[in-house]
């Protein structure tokens, strides 16, 4: 009973003063002028975390090549930190798959994804049941962490490129299977870095 009396107590004192944790929203206007400064820092925040972002490769739900297993098939912008974007689950459901900072962003999020930054497919199936292949955005208009990737795969690619040439040359399928492998190694361990 003592614990819940002073609980009480510093819920209505503020450090001392007598005057209470939250009087200074007591007026209208210090209210108005709290969530305006609220709201604006929730929105700036998100500029900046969206200027610096970009568009990362992921699954809508919509491409189920194997029937019941979607794969990566569409760009989606995201901002520097946090994921969040739509997806079609296979009972036909529409959600967002979100972490933590993308569940607190998701209202700007989908306003900037369906507004300003546009969702760019990268497969899709025809009317003749062919998979269609799109291109990717640009470079500059990836996201940093798949900046980061790409670079590295390019680099660890070109370093094998010969080999791989001359094994596709001489038509030898194992030694390209083998290049191909330990390019996989290679590039792995280098995005683990």
């Amino acid at each position: 009973m003592k614990r819940i009396e002073s609980l009480r107590a510093v819920a209505r004192v503020c450090y001392g003063t007598g005057r209470s944790c939250f009087a200074f929203l007591s007026s209208p206007k210090r209210l108005s002028f709290t969530l305006a400064i609220a709201v604006g820092v929730y929105v700036g925040s998100y500029g900046v975390l969206s200027w610096l972002g970009g568009y990362r490769l992921v699954m809508s739900g919509d491409f189920r090549p194997f029937d019941w297993m979607a794969v990566e098939d569409v760009f989606v912008w995201q901002p520097r930190f946090g994921v969040a974007y739509p997806f079609h689950s296979y009972d036909g459901a529409h959600i967002h798959h979100a972490d933590f900072l993308g569940s607190l962003y998701l209202p700007l999020l989908c306003l900037d994804q369906n507004y300003l930054h546009r969702s760019r497919p990268w497969m899709t199936v025809g009317a003749n049941g062919k998979i269609i292949e799109h291109p990717w955005p640009a470079l500059e208009l990836m996201h940093p962490i798949a900046r980061r990737a790409i670079r590295i795969s390019d680099a660890v690619m070109a370093g094998y490129k010969p080999q791989l040439d001359a094994a596709t040359a001489r038509g030898d399928k194992k030694e390209h299977l083998r290049i191909m492998n330990a390019a996989e190694a290679e590039l792995e361990k280098q995005l683990s870095q």
